[in-house]
């Protein structure tokens, strides 16, 4: 016979009142059917009437749907734990306790054996620090489903904790971040770590929050998993940020691609690290001969000794830290006017080149047109 089948107590009311324990039988609503000595004295603080007493009257909202769901567990079959804040009918004050439950049946009737023991302060400091850490945390079971959560957690998406508990993560997820969800949970259970993986959550009034989550497997004696501990982190702000910042360099790329001049930048010690498609036009060169060949190497290869020399003196007055004037440089059958300014940066160089070649035909032949106007009118 189960000892704490309420017949067997009846029957054994001195040792079931003497036990050094809170003990209480209850029905499916939380209503207590019997008690010992230990447990009246829990009992006289949260309600002076011991004939109507039931613990969801020291119990707020939020708790008592966490009491009736321990119950209906309890009711089933499973052995349950929790811990819920009474309170006090006398002074309005509020204390933990912890309750360790087991099912009985008597005469195909179901209650519930619950022991009851003050919460450890240590534990009760832990759960202050525990809900109000700045960092969102969760764990999970083996399916995924919410086991536990803080009050930032709470606080952060705008669900209660009934709400999430018991729930699937995947609930939550946009439906990118369920299918990521999907493939990373199974090899986070077998890998037992994951770090920084971005999932995006729904918020309970439909805002999307991009959090990275970093945390680890639990495991039983045998080695089996039994629940994870995860830390949340809010990234959203962050993770614009860098979008913002990959869309800006993208566009000036294209800028940079879509000019008609040529540009040609070199870093500090001179080596070429970037050119446009303008200026591979401009001198027909191929981009993989021209990246990471040093600047003065690639002025030898294509330039006169004497246009060398010059172009020498304005790389290292560059490289120095100095802007010069722009400057014509001829190249095959063009002519260029390269302008060259100091990266403020890395201290590299960017040079410009504007093909001014049909610019300078037309001054030519102005200048042509001009003296044989001069001279016929000489004559």
């Amino acid at each position: 016979m189960n000892f704490f089948s309420k017949k067997h107590l009846d029957s054994q009311d001195n040792i079931f009142d003497n036990l050094p324990v809170a003990l209480l039988i209850m029905d499916n609503r939380g209503r207590v059917v019997k008690s010992n000595i230990e447990s009246k004295t829990l009992l006289l603080k949260i309600c002076k009437n011991l004939g109507k007493t039931s613990i969801l009257d020291a119990l707020d909202q939020e708790d008592k749907s966490t009491f009736l769901n321990h119950i209906k567990k309890v009711l089933e079959g499973t052995k349950e734990y929790t811990s819920l804040i009474l309170k006090n009918c006398e002074d309005s004050t509020y204390s933990r306790y912890d309750f360790a439950s087991t099912l009985v049946v008597e005469e195909n009737k179901k209650f519930v054996s619950s022991s009851i023991s003050p919460h450890k302060e240590d534990d009760l400091k832990y759960e202050i620090f525990f809900n109000n850490s700045p960092l969102i945390y969760q764990s999970l079971d083996s399916e995924g489903k919410f086991i536990d959560i803080n009050d930032t957690f709470v606080n952060t998406f705008g669900y209660s904790k009934n709400e999430v508990i018991g729930n699937w993560f995947g609930n939550f997820l946009s439906k990118d971040s369920l299918k990521k969800f999907i493939v990373t949970f199974p090899a986070f259970k077998k890998s037992k770590i994951i770090e920084n993986v971005k999932f995006e959550m729904i918020k309970k009034n439909g805002d999307i929050l991009i959090v990275s989550i970093n945390g680890k497997v639990v495991c039983d004696e045998s080695g089996s998993f039994k629940h994870t501990h995860c830390l949340l982190q809010d990234v959203t702000e962050q993770t614009k940020i860098l979008e913002d910042l990959v869309i800006s360099k993208q566009y000036y790329a294209n800028i940079f691609e879509s000019v008609d001049e040529g540009i040609i930048y070199a870093n500090k010690k001179g080596y070429v690290q970037k050119v446009n498609s303008s200026f591979l036009k401009m001198t027909s060169l191929e981009r993989d001969k021209v990246i990471n060949r040093h600047s003065v190497s690639l002025a030898r290869d294509h330039l006169s000794k004497i246009k060398l020399k010059n172009i020498m003196r304005i790389i290292s007055s560059n490289l120095n830290g100095h802007n010069t004037q722009p400057f014509e440089l001829e190249y095959l059958d063009r002519v260029f006017l390269i302008s060259t300014k100091t990266s403020l940066t890395d201290f590299g160089v960017i040079a410009v080149f504007r093909d001014i070649t049909e610019q300078k035909k037309k001054d030519q032949n102005s200048e042509t047109a001009a003296e044989i106007s001069a001279n016929l009118a000489e004559n």
